[in-house]
């Protein structure tokens, strides 16, 4: 049975990454994706032209998910120039293959000392999504669910309904890391001084 994790470990977890692993970690998280949905990310499943990437699923069938803005400057920079093989590689050039150690590493540098997994991550991502009341459906797409019946389809409403929940859930996220310190809040006024100050 998985363990969720509540948004603030989360985003402490996510945080005390660096690198690939968090921005592993983010995608998986943000797209309920299992590890080796993102570990066999291959550079000719990421369109930039589309803005969408192409995960093959649990049966094969393959899942096309809509880039957020920050999923695409940590695909672009995880990618960087090359042309083809993983996404996300180890410092040999090959595939990630200790996800959970790094997981494991970045749960200690969070100070979070119950057992945590992968399994558990991508988990908390469709309950967390559910506390903020996203559609079920668009849950159950992120999620992979097939029942009687059922498939992923790859429409442009389901794109749409994906886009906004994966946009959603990151505005949690940055809204906890921002009350946790991670982060530092967005100035809307360019740096100009409210009309009431001096």
């Amino acid at each position: 049975m998985p363990r969720l994790l509540s948004i603030m470990e989360v985003v402490k977890i996510i945080e005390a990454s660096q690198g690939i692993t968090k921005s592993m970690l983010t995608l998986m998280y943000l797209y309920c994706l299992r590890p080796n949905e993102v570990t066999g990310l291959q550079i000719e499943d990421v369109d930039f032209k589309r803005l969408v990437f192409n995960i093959k699923g649990k049966s094969r069938s393959k899942k096309t998910f809509p880039m957020i803005p920050v999923i695409e400057e940590m695909l672009r920079k995880a990618i960087g120039k090359r042309e083809s093989g993983p996404v996300f590689t180890s410092v040999d050039g090959g595939p990630v293959r200790d996800l959970r150690n790094r997981l494991t590493i970045a749960k200690g540098g969070a100070c979070i000392t119950r057992s945590v997994s992968l399994h558990d991550l991508r988990h908390s991502c469709a309950t967390h999504l559910l506390d903020h009341c996203e559609n079920l459906s668009t849950i159950e797409d992120l999620f992979g669910f097939e029942g009687a019946g059922s498939a992923f389809k790859n429409t442009k409403d389901t794109l749409g309904n994906i886009r906004d929940a994966s946009r959603a859930l990151w505005d949690h996220y940055l809204k906890m890391s921002i009350a946790l310190g991670f982060t530092k809040p967005v100035t809307r006024n360019n740096g100009k001084k409210p009309d009431n100050e001096g």
